[in-house]
């Protein structure tokens, strides 16, 4: 293996409390002085599983990482309260937090899958004021499907989710596990090692759990494909560029091909890559995105 992703510490972590008592971790990296970035995770994953993408940006920006409630650094809490509106409202305390003690500066949001979904209604419901907002494989209704279509994705996910194991006996175990499955193939032995690191957590009698577990996991899955069927980029007021996969690769959650015919998306996708393509591609993820803001920054 390769030598694998280390994760430095961060330079400051904030605790945000939930409007139902949970509480989300909040790490900043990067360079106070750049442009803020606020990043997070599609469901299931950790933000921390993304380094590969981020970390290329720290030279560069402000990053502020976190993960869902009940995802990655943070406890899990009660399932009825994981619900689409609660991520929704989560997402504009962490900005008051961050604003609260580091100042109010432009926000630009980046998201994967459901966190795109959620940055979207964060943004149309005016949790949070972005000044743009950078979406890999959103999750929306694409041309030629309906809401019926989307709602049939996610139960199917959601069976699936709810078949997999919360436990197993060794790191190992697991990412053996993933190489099975189509989403992860495309990635290599240390992204595979990352993301054991970042998804599960070492259990009190021996062996590791699913930092997300799988009931979690699958309850998102039944709701957010509702959400996304109503949910319109066109509603956004700010600036929205949607990365997706290759279309033509098995694994990519949504087919990108003929979001273009969205005029009021811009629309993007990276060769060759899957749906967890800012772990496959990183480099062309980020050069990607900071096209679009290198854009959107010079017409401002």
């Amino acid at each position: 293996m390769e030598h694998p992703w280390e994760i430095p510490e961060p330079a400051d972590v904030l605790d945000v409390r939930t409007r139902d008592g949970g509480i989300i971790h909040v790490r900043r990296y990067g360079v106070p002085h750049g442009p803020r970035l606020l990043l997070t995770h599609g469901n299931g994953m950790a933000a921390d599983a993304y380094f590969p993408f981020w970390g290329g940006l720290t030279d560069r920006f402000d990053i502020f990482v976190h993960d869902l409630r009940n995802h990655g650094w943070n406890p899990v809490g009660r399932l009825e309260d994981h619900r689409i509106a609660n991520l929704v409202d989560d997402g504009g305390r962490v900005v008051e937090t961050i604003e609260r003690n580091f100042g109010s500066k432009p926000l630009i949001g980046v998201f994967h899958s459901l966190s795109g979904l959620l940055g979207l209604w964060q943004s149309i419901a005016g949790a949070i004021r972005f000044a743009a907002i950078v979406a890999f494989d959103l999750p929306l209704v694409p041309p030629g499907q309906t809401r019926s279509d989307l709602e049939r994705v996610g139960k199917h996910l959601g069976r699936m989710a709810r078949k997999r194991r919360s436990s197993y006996p060794t790191r190992e175990a697991f990412t053996r596990r993933l190489a099975l499955m189509p989403v992860f193939n495309r990635l290599q032995a240390r992204d595979f090692d990352l993301i054991a690191r970042t998804t599960l957590r070492e259990r009190a009698d021996g062996g590791y759990e699913l930092r997300c577990p799988p009931e979690y996991e699958a309850q998102m899955f039944e709701e957010y494909y509702s959400w996304s069927s109503i949910t319109e980029t066109r509603d956004a007021p700010c600036p929205v560029k949607a990365i997706s996969a290759d279309p033509t690769i098995v694994g990519t959650y949504l087919p990108g091909e003929g979001m273009e015919e969205l005029v009021h998306v811009d629309y993007d996708f990276v060769p060759e890559t899957s749906h967890l393509h800012q772990i496959e591609a990183p480099d062309q993820c980020r050069e990607a995105m900071l096209e679009f803001l290198d854009e959107i920054d010079g017409q401002g």
